[in-house]
């Protein structure tokens, strides 16, 4: 069971992975853009509408890099 999964879940997390860093980077990029420009309002805006798809994708993340951790046989580092 654990090699099938294996193949699916490094995948899904790469992606994950990557819809999280880019929400991320825009948060930050529309941010410092609001600010330079002085526009409060995007500051706000950015915050308000990508911070919790950010927040998702995150969890996200965890639970694959964690469920594609346990499918391989490797051992944490302690």
């Amino acid at each position: 069971m654990r090699s099938a999964l294996k193949p699916i879940l490094l995948p899904l997390f790469t992606l994950a992975m990557a819809v999280f860093l880019t929400l991320a980077f825009a948060i930050v990029i529309l941010q410092i853009i609001g600010l330079v420009t002085g526009q409060g309002d995007w500051v706000d805006t950015a915050y308000a509408g990508l911070a919790r798809p950010s927040i998702i994708a995150a969890i996200a993340v965890s639970l694959l890099g964690y469920a594609y951790f346990t499918t391989t046989s490797a051992t944490a580092d302690d």
